[in-house]
């Protein structure tokens, strides 16, 4: 597991080298959040400076975040290390997003916080956020869920797509045309994540040699 994380933590370090993306955005989900964690303190600790220059821009999100599950452990001093090092780290933007509906995250405080990693300095990093389902699901989705106890759907969420526009968008975070850390300056001024560019185009028509869609008018 160290080597395979090694190697991805030189992995990082190779594409933020090559310049040739406007921002590179590492993603952990669950327990891949200290996973992600892991491997960027290592690029830092391997070259401190390796994200100094103004292109590409260097961003982590965790989502469904279970960091405190090492954090709060007593041999995880390596790790508590860590965190701490990536909270004062001036190079990064770092978000972690939880949601108050998901039993398999920590959704009151970030890692930072809680574990008292900065004291006396106030951590550049995370930019902790709230995701609510209301916000991203249509009513029957939700009740749909909760009415079948479907924890772990729940808890992929966060990785998954909206079905309503709100503050918090997983895939126009990955996909979309601006960084991280514009939008999630823009929600916290009440905005939302993915702006709205005008109606969406009309669907293409479908190709006469498919079979027609359920209830599609003839």
């Amino acid at each position: 597991m160290h080597a395979r994380v090694d190697r991805f933590a030189d992995r990082i370090r190779d594409v933020v080298a090559a310049g040739e993306a406007d921002e590179i955005l590492v993603v952990g989900h669950s327990s891949g959040s200290f996973l992600a964690i892991d491997a960027l303190a290592r690029a830092y600790e391997r070259d401190p400076g390796f994200a100094a220059q103004s292109r590409p821009t260097l961003s982590l999100l965790t989502v469904g975040a279970t960091e405190l599950l090492i954090g709060l452990h007593p041999k995880g001093g390596w790790f508590r290390e860590r965190l701490g090092r990536l909270a004062v780290e001036p190079t990064l933007f770092w978000a972690e997003v939880v949601g108050p509906w998901d039993f398999l995250n920590f959704p009151h405080r970030d890692p930072v916080s809680e574990l008292r990693l900065t004291p006396g300095e106030k951590p550049r990093n995370p930019t902790f956020r709230r995701a609510y389902l209301t916000k991203m699901l249509g009513q029957q989705s939700i009740d749909r869920m909760r009415r079948r106890w479907q924890v772990f759907r729940l808890h992929f969420q966060f990785i998954m797509a909206n079905e309503v526009k709100g503050p918090y968008d997983y895939f126009s975070l990955v996909c979309g045309p601006w960084t991280a850390r514009s939008q999630f300056a823009r929600t916290e001024r009440g905005a939302l994540m993915a702006p709205l560019l005008g109606p969406p185009p009309r669907p293409l028509p479908r190709p006469s040699y498919l079979p027609p869609l359920p209830g599609a008018k003839r």
